[in-house]
């Protein structure tokens, strides 16, 4: 029992472990490790209970030798196949809540370009605004900030406050980080789903290859987008995708369904 139990946590502490390393959660690869020493703890007792049981019934009683224990290659098979069915199962059950995010990490495996990249992914901008509206049950923010690995925004602290708070998404789950420490003002605010957010990965695309006519190619360029209104007044809402290098760096302005306004 104590290695079926093992062989379940194993299972679900790789699939774990992978897909924080995989998305720089490192909340989560601390969570595991904690579990996992809870249940190394929990297996070793397990085992010094059944060797107790083990020797007790294996002492010779009053008529002297003890029966050997039968053992086969066909039950060692068996007992094998029970512990890699469990560990798969383990890693099953943790890996299923984020199938889509599991799903979007494996796919980059065979391209240079990374589709899991919430900037330049075809569709990730999407999953984390989907995840935002989700768990908050309101699409009304100030700013949004997209980065390769995660999505930060500020929004109302509760729906309706007056009060602003900070929040992220990564690895397609919502945490909030805190008051935001800049408090805007109402007129600030819109909603999430009046964003072409699919507009993203070209966006950056376009400005890139503009950045590569003027001054040729970017050496390890860092990325981001945003999306808040144009000025503290209010104003239409703009999405901004920024891209630089140690040497130069652009910004293309859009407006909020994609038509590029200006490159810089």
């Amino acid at each position: 029992m104590s290695r079926l139990i093992v062989a379940i946590l194993v299972g679900a502490g790789a699939s774990a472990v992978l897909f924080a390393v995989a998305t720089s959660d490192a909340s989560r690869i601390w969570g595991v490790l904690g579990i996992a020493v809870a249940v190394g703890i929990l297996a070793a007792l397990l085992r010094r209970v059944r060797g107790s049981a083990a020797r007790a019934s294996s002492s010779p009683g009053a008529g002297g030798a003890v029966a050997p224990r039968p053992t086969g290659g066909g039950r060692r098979i068996a007992r094998r196949a029970l512990l890699l069915t469990a560990g798969l199962g383990g890693a099953a059950v943790v890996a299923w809540p984020i199938r889509d995010e599991v799903a979007a990490q494996a796919r980059v495996l065979p391209f240079r370009h990374d589709l899991s990249d919430y900037v330049r992914g075809p569709g990730r901008a999407e999953t984390a605004i989907e995840a935002f509206i989700v768990a908050r049950g309101d699409p009304t923010v100030t700013d949004v900030v997209v980065y390769p690995r995660y999505v930060l925004f500020t929004a109302p602290t509760s729906p309706g406050a007056s009060t602003y708070d900070s929040f992220q998404v990564r690895g397609g789950r919502l945490t909030r980080t805190g008051p935001s420490s800049i408090q805007p003002d109402a007129v600030a605010e819109f909603s999430v789903e009046d964003i072409a957010w699919g507009a993203i990965p070209a966006l950056h695309e376009q400005l890139g290859e503009a950045m590569q006519a003027d001054g040729g190619e970017l050496g390890g360029a860092r990325r981001q987008a945003g999306v808040q209104r144009s000025s503290r007044d209010g104003g239409p809402t703009r999405i901004s995708v920024l891209l630089y290098d140690a040497y130069r760096d652009g910004t293309l302005i859009a407006d909020q369904d994609g038509t590029v306004l200006e490159i810089s």
